[in-house]
C-alpha cells in the first residue's frame, strides 16, 4: 500500500489536499529549486520558494515542468522548416519560423498561403489539367470511332478480322479521321519491352 506523504498546503496558492480531491503535491528538492527558479514562472512569484515547500500539481508543472516536450538545447535548430515545391522550373522556396523572435507574424504567413492558392489556381488553369484532358478527349473520340466502325462491319455480317494489317486497313477506309490511331495505340502498349511471344 502506498502512502501519500505530500499533503499540502501549496506554497504558492494555498491549496490544500482534502478527503475527495485526488489533487498531488510534490516537495521541493534541490534540484527542483534550481529548475523553478530558471522558469519563465519564477519571476511572477510572491514567495521565495525553498527546499522542502510544497507545490500542487499546476505549479509544479508551471515551475518545474515547464520545458518538458521541448528538444534539449544542444539539439536544437532554433527554426521550423517548411519546404514547399511550387511548379517544375521555380526553385525550393522556404518558410522559416524563428522561435525565439517570430520574425515572421501570422498575417504575414496568411497573405503568403493566398498568394501560393492564387498561383496554384493559375498553373492549374494553364498546364498539366489542359494536356491531360485533351490527350483524353482525342483518345476516347478515336475509340468512339473505332467501335462504330467495327460494329457496322459485324453488323454486315463479315467475320471478325485476325490480321493486324487488314484491321488496319478497314478502320482507315472507313473512317480516315482514324488514320495512325491503331499505331499510337500499339505504341501506348509498349511492345519492345514485351516478351517476343506476347508481342
Amino acid at each position: 500500500m502506498l502512502y501519500n506523504y505530500n499533503k499540502g498546503p501549496c506554497a504558492v496558492c494555498g491549496r490544500e489536499k482534502s478527503k475527495e480531491s485526488k489533487e498531488r503535491f510534490r516537495k521541493i528538492q534541490t534540484q527542483t529549486l534550481a529548475k523553478a527558479q530558471m522558469s519563465p514562472e519564477a519571476s511572477l512569484l510572491t514567495v521565495k520558494l525553498q527546499v522542502g515547500y510544497e507545490l500542487c500539481q499546476e505549479h509544479y508543472n508551471k515551475l518545474v515542468c515547464y520545458d518538458r516536450n521541448m528538444k534539449s538545447s544542444k539539439r536544437r535548430n532554433n527554426t521550423i522548416n517548411d519546404t514547399a515545391y511550387h511548379g517544375k522550373n521555380i526553385q525550393e522556396k522556404r518558410v522559416r519560423l524563428s522561435q525565439e523572435n517570430n520574425a515572421i507574424t501570422i498575417e504575414q504567413l496568411e497573405l503568403q498561403i493566398k498568394e501560393l492558392e492564387k498561383e496554384l489556381e493559375r498553373s492549374q488553369m494553364n498546364g498539366n489539367n489542359n494536356e491531360s484532358a485533351q490527350l483524353s478527349n482525342f483518345f476516347n473520340s478515336q475509340m468512339e470511332r473505332m467501335t462504330r466502325v467495327l460494329y457496322q462491319h459485324q453488323r454486315e455480317g463479315n467475320l471478325p478480322i485476325q490480321n493486324a494489317d487488314e484491321f488496319v486497313c478497314l478502320i482507315e477506309a472507313r473512317d480516315p479521321e482514324l488514320c495512325g490511331f491503331f499505331d499510337i495505340l500499339f505504341r501506348s502498349m509498349n511492345p519492345n519491352e514485351k516478351n517476343k511471344k506476347t508481342r
